[in-house]
């Protein structure tokens, strides 16, 4: 009973214009569709020519955190993100320096030796060959591993996408930082005396770590301040203003009804003795 009356209480502070929201979208999509219809209809000659331009343009590899974004993690639980690579041809070895936030966030530990860390491995270029893959000692007060290497033993190379490592990190307090890779190195076997770096790009990431789950203001407490923060992520998600991603509870990239029953059995576990 009392998670019922608490999403009614959520569900009425929702204005009518958000509840019926989809019906409105899907207005907006017809008449988008209508206009792109008309645009191809009147610029056949240009549409063909982009067209074909595209098509002979070369996929850019870039070397990103997966995933991009890590919300609500929670004060003391532990998580992953992977150094991944897409679109390379060719990939015989590479190298990144990675770091984070130490204020926030903390590596894992499963010994008590200068490398004892749960950092492995990806299983991109291992699926070729036998590899070699080894980082330096992490300096944990400044927060970052400067080498991560790996490389394959035999002269062959990988191509396509995949993950290069794994991190286990731990959420030491609220905040949220960035997670970020740089003097990152690409390599192509050549020959034995020439290897080509290949270009690429480089996507960082982001970590929103909370004291509690809907702990939205970070205050420690769920309470009457994180339902307005919710609600208003609610009916913003509803009018087409952006998804918060701290209000995605279950991290199935909308902000809908089990969202609620999420926060509410939170809200509740909070207040219950």
């Amino acid at each position: 009973m009392k998670r019922e009356g608490a999403v009614l209480g959520i569900m009425s502070a929702i204005p009518p214009i958000a509840r019926s929201f989809k019906s409105n979208e899907i207005k907006l999509l017809l008449m988008v569709s209508i206009l792109t219809a008309s645009l191809l209809a009147t610029s056949n000659t240009t549409t063909k020519s982009i067209t074909t331009r595209l098509t002979k343009a070369s996929p850019t590899t870039v070397v990103a955190i997966y995933p991009a974004s890590v919300t609500g993690i929670i004060v003391g639980e532990t998580f992953k993100v992977n150094v991944t690579v897409s679109n390379v041809n060719d990939l015989w070895a590479w190298k990144a320096k990675f770091s984070w936030n130490s204020s926030c966030v903390s590596l894992v530990k499963y010994g008590s030796g200068l490398c004892d860390f749960n950092i492995t491995e990806g299983p991109f270029l291992k699926n070729v060959d036998s590899t070699v893959f080894v980082f330096t000692p992490p300096n944990e007060t400044g927060g970052y591993i400067k080498e991560m290497t790996c490389q394959l033993l035999s002269p062959s190379g990988a191509t396509g996408n995949g993950t290069l490592a794994t991190i286990t990190l731990n959420a030491t307090s609220p905040s949220t930082s960035l997670i970020w890779i740089s003097d990152t190195l690409l390599l192509d076997w050549v020959n034995s005396t020439y290897k080509r770096e290949i270009p690429h790009t480089v996507v960082n990431g982001t970590v929103k770590t909370v004291a509690c789950l809907c702990d939205f203001d970070r205050d420690y407490d769920i309470d009457n301040d994180d339902i307005l923060y919710f609600v208003d992520a609610y009916i913003k998600y509803w009018s087409g203003q952006g998804k918060d991603p701290l209000c995605d509870l279950d991290n199935d990239c909308d902000i809908d009804y089990d969202d609620i029953l999420v926060f509410v059995s939170a809200y509740i576990d909070y207040w219950t003795p």
